[in-house]
């Protein structure tokens, strides 16, 4: 990643294809192997670079300028979507704990760990990260530093697999597959219920702990850390998705490289006649022009000879001005056209963690107007999850009312004591 930034701590870029190689993911249960065995069996090569950094918190200016984020509600699971064209990408969540995929190769299935089983690479970035010792070393799996958040952007993420956990009787599964019943499920249903990506999809991730175990009230400093953290995270994803690289658009073309391969291969031997032919035809110019020249005198050579050292002159003068321009000109890394940034949010830390999914939601939608994310889609997931959305939507639309001042600026100091005197509530836990 070329961008540079105060608050970036590290900044890796890992070709795929030695990942998985020398850094192979290691699942220790059983049936998580199986499924590993059956993506690795039916899958082709992977190809491209992932790509990994980490970040201190960003500084909070006083009075932040809100943008007009579109959020949409939904209770579909996380989809991945790849982005269609160069103009958008999409950023999913990892709500895990800071030990970043740290159970990934056990008996649970939760969303960290679902997430690792479609996405084997993000198992072989954790092996790298730990094993590695040549890697800088704020390049660690922990979301977390001496108890500050520290944010991690993964992109360029393939996704081989899907793993259906949706609750289905007839298929074996009438509890689903999801946290626990995993682990309960007999294996042969598990296989069955996975659907092989071939090629992949690509992903892009933010990875992000919320607080936890809380009592109460919530204080100021739990309300300042969610948002800080929120903020963070999605403004390095803001700048990381403006790079003038590619932002995984080379890999979205293996799938269509691979579709077209036969296309390719079967027109292959023509343009080899067509390139035999042309070179035939550069062989007759060739002695042609040998047998002009033998015909050429003398004072006519020596008129050739001083036309090419006068072009050679020319030549190495332009390339002196261009040097001159280049050494004072500072080329731009972003984009020309910015590229809409497209965020998808989760009630984070609202299940084990027992959030409250009303100030969660409040939280994570003022942070992402203030990071300036183009739209959000909210996995609410439930009804339930629709009611607390709702109301964390209504909450924030009559708190931007009251708060926001000229130019849709707020003091975000005010605000978070604002969001303290509405006396939110840590809720009960959820032990998936």
């Amino acid at each position: 990643m070329s961008l540079k930034h105060p608050q970036l701590l590290c900044s890796l870029n890992f070709e795929l294809k030695t990942l998985l190689a020398e850094f192979e993911p290691e699942f220790t249960h059983l049936t998580k192997s199986l499924v590993y065995e059956k993506i690795t069996r039916s899958s082709k090569p992977l190809f491209g670079n992932l790509s990994f950094s980490k970040w201190s918190l960003f500084p909070i200016k006083n009075r932040l300028l809100i943008k007009n984020t579109v959020a949409e509600e939904t209770r579909e699971p996380f989809d991945y979507i790849t982005s269609e064209n160069d103009n958008e990408v999409h950023w999913y969540p990892n709500f895990a704990d800071y030990y970043l995929f740290g159970f990934y190769s056990g008996p649970l299935l939760a969303q960290d760990e679902l997430q690792v089983l479609e996405h084997p690479s993000l198992g072989s970035l954790r092996q790298v990260l730990i094993h590695d010792t040549s890697l800088p070393k704020n390049a660690t799996p922990l979301t977390r530093k001496n108890g500050v958040p520290t944010p991690v952007l993964i992109y360029n993420v393939p996704r081989q697999a899907i793993l259906d956990v949706s609750p289905n009787k007839e298929k074996g599964r009438p509890l689903g597959l999801y946290g626990n019943q995993f682990a309960r499920t007999n294996r042969k249903v598990v296989l069955d219920s996975v659907s092989i990506l071939s090629p992949p999809t690509w992903s892009n991730i933010y990875a992000i702990e919320a607080p936890k175990y809380g009592l109460g009230k919530y204080t100021l400093s739990q309300i300042k850390e969610i948002f800080s953290s929120c903020y963070t995270s999605f403004s390095a994803a803001c700048l990381v998705s403006q790079e003038e690289e590619n932002f995984g658009f080379d890999q979205i073309l293996y799938g269509l490289e691979n579709s077209n391969q036969n296309e390719a291969e079967k027109g292959k031997n023509d343009k080899e006649e067509e390139k035999k032919k042309d070179m035939e035809v550069e062989n007759e110019k060739e002695k042609e022009n040998e047998k002009e020249k033998e015909n050429e005198n003398l004072p006519e050579k020596e008129n050739k000879i001083e036309k090419e050292k006068e072009k050679e002159e020319i030549i190495e003068e332009t390339k002196e001005n261009e040097k001159e321009i280049l050494d004072c000109v500072e080329i731009p890394r972003v984009r020309k056209v910015p590229r809409k940034v497209i965020l998808h949010l989760g009630h984070w830390g609202c299940g084990t963690y027992g959030g409250n999914k009303v100030l969660m939601t409040l939280l994570q939608l003022l942070a992402a107007k203030a990071a300036g994310v183009d739209n959000v889609y909210y996995h609410t997931f439930t009804k339930i999850g629709s009611e607390c959305f709702n109301k964390g939507v209504e909450s924030l639309e009559n708190l931007l009312q009251e708060v926001t001042e000229k130019e849709n600026r707020l003091n975000i100091d005010k605000t978070l004591k604002k969001v303290e005197q509405m006396n939110f509530e840590w809720s009960k836990l959820d032990e998936n």
